[in-house]
C-alpha cells in the first residue's frame, strides 16, 4: 500500500494552503497526500485510505465516488478543487451530517516509524502545527469515522496531561 496522508478540517483557504505545502514536500517521497470532505467524516478511516490509493492509481485528482480531493494549489481566492459526492462508507446519520470536527486531523497510512517522524518534521514548515491531531491508521482505528478517531485522540491527550 502506498503511504497516505488524509486531512480533515483543512477545507478553508489556509488549510488548502497547508494541504499543497505538504503535498510538495512529500512529493519525492511517493506520499499521496488527500483532503477529506466533511460530508465524508462518517465513513470509515479503512474506506477512504482505500479510496486515496484507488484514485492515485488512475493518476486522477480524485476518485470518481471517494469524498477526497487532491491538494491543488489555491488560485484566485479559490481554496481546493471540489471533489465529487461519496457513495461509499457507512451511511451518514442526520446528527452526523451537520457535525464538524473539534479539531484539524491529519491520518497517515502506511508508514514506517522512521517515514512518519520524517515526514512529522516537515509539518512545521507547512503551518501544520502540534495543536493539529495526528495519527496513524491500525487495525482497530481503520473501522472507526473520523469523529470517533478525533475523539479519542482527544482523550489520549487529556490523559497524557493528566500523567505528567
Amino acid at each position: 500500500m502506498k503511504k497516505i496522508i488524509l486531512l480533515f478540517g483543512f477545507d478553508d483557504m489556509q488549510g488548502a494552503q497547508q494541504a499543497f505545502a505538504l503535498q510538495e514536500l512529500t512529493r519525492k517521497r511517493d506520499v499521496i497526500v488527500r483532503t477529506v470532505r466533511k460530508e465524508d467524516y462518517h465513513r470509515t478511516i479503512l474506506s477512504l485510505v482505500q479510496d486515496a490509493a484507488a484514485a492515485d492509481g488512475q493518476n486522477t485528482g480524485m476518485s470518481p465516488a471517494s469524498g477526497l480531493s487532491k491538494a491543488t494549489p489555491p488560485a484566485g481566492g479559490q481554496g481546493k478543487a471540489t471533489p465529487t459526492a461519496s457513495g461509499q462508507g457507512k451511511a451518514a446519520s442526520t446528527a452526523d451530517q451537520g457535525r464538524k470536527l473539534p479539531a484539524r486531523m491529519l491520518l497517515f497510512a502506511a508508514f514506517t516509524d522512521q517515514e512518519l517522524y520524517s515526514v512529522l518534521d516537515l509539518c512545521p514548515a507547512c503551518g501544520i502545527t502540534r495543536d493539529d491531531l495526528k495519527a496513524a491508521m491500525t487495525p482497530a482505528n481503520s473501522r472507526w469515522d473520523a469523529f470517533r478517531l478525533c475523539e479519542n485522540i482527544q482523550e489520549e491527550h487529556r490523559r497524557l496531561r493528566q500523567q505528567s
